[in-house]
Formats: C-alpha cells, sequence, structure tokens
C-alpha cells in the first residue's frame, strides 16, 4: 500500500484476481488479501477473469506447448464488464511459466481491447523454489512489520549464506 502511494505513475481502474485450476475457484487467501488492498488504495476488486473448465497444474506438465495449450481458452471475462480502454492489475499467487500471464494479456489487450494489463505475481516459480520464502500466513501484524523480521528461505544453511552473499 506504501509503494503504491508513494507512485504517482500507477492508476488502475480495477484489480482482479486469477483463478485457480478449478473451475470457477479462487484462492480464499489472496481474494482477501487483494479485497483489503483495494479498500486501501480506493481501486475497486471485480473479479474478472473465470475459470470455465478445469484444468491440470501448471507445474505437472512438462513442456511449454503443453502449458500453453492448457489454459488456452479456460479463462473468460465476467458478464457485464467492460474493460475497454481500462488500466487493470492482475494478481497472481504464482508464476511458474507464464502461460497464464500470456493468455490473460491475450484476452484483456487483444481481445478485450484493455489499455493496460500490469500482473503482479506474489510467488516465485518452480526454478526458484529455493528460494521462497516461509511466510505465515495467519500473521496479524504489519507486512511492514513482517518484513523487518523476514525469515530465511527455505533452504540449506550452505544455500542461504550463497543466497546473503549474491544480494550484498
Amino acid at each position: 500500500v506504501d509503494l503504491y502511494r508513494t507512485r504517482n505513475n500507477i492508476n488502475f481502474d480495477m484489480i482482479c484476481l486469477v483463478p485457480t485450476s478449478e473451475k470457477g475457484k479462487y484462492n480464499d487467501n489472496l481474494v482477501n488479501l487483494i479485497t483489503k488492498f483495494s479498500k486501501e488504495i480506493n481501486v475497486p476488486y471485480i473479479q474478472l477473469l473465470i475459470r470455465t473448465r478445469t484444468i491440470k497444474k501448471q507445474h505437472e506438465l512438462f513442456t511449454k506447448e503443453e502449458r500453453i495449450e492448457n489454459v488456452k481458452d479456460s479463462i473468460i471475462i465476467a458478464e457485464n464488464q467492460n474493460v475497454v480502454g481500462k488500466n487493470i492489475l492482475v494478481v497472481d499467487n504464482t508464476s511458474i511459466y507464464g502461460s497464464h500471464t500470456q493468455e490473460i494479456h491475450r484476452l484483456l489487450i487483444d481481445e478485450k481491447k484493455a489499455n493496460q494489463c500490469i500482473f503482479l505475481c506474489l510467488g516465485l516459480g518452480i526454478k526458484a523454489k529455493e528460494s521462497d520464502f516461509d511466510i505465515n500466513l495467519n500473521y496479524k501484524g504489519k507486512f511492514s512489520d513482517m518484513i523487518k523480521n523476514w525469515h530465511w528461505p527455505k533452504a540449506s544453511k550452505a544455500d542461504r549464506e550463497k543466497f546473503k552473499s549474491l544480494n550484498k
């Protein structure tokens, strides 16, 4: 919220969430997070994206082509939602290979003529799983306090030391 407020060049008309791999389902934790975020920044959370069929989980597929085919035409824009000329923040819990990003960008920009869609992915993909952080989803404090007391990655001590030295 603080970062959003300090930037003058960020102006969204709406925020939406990428659905889970299950038809009609959304990650409850992300819905709660985005609902609170949208209220704080005064940008409406509108669930634009609807999964029309259950798809395979992306991390279970092996090729880029399989992943693209898996998500192709599995998401639609909610009825009565006009995105023409709108700037949309699209939030996802993770991006493993970018297949959803490509499909949603195609749908919002190319087909539905949104002005801009910016993707915010809160998790790391499978290639960086050794750098995932252990976050307590039940944490009730401020996010800024959580960052101050950040937990180290789920990795061996040697890997953590390597990670620290790379980020000095």
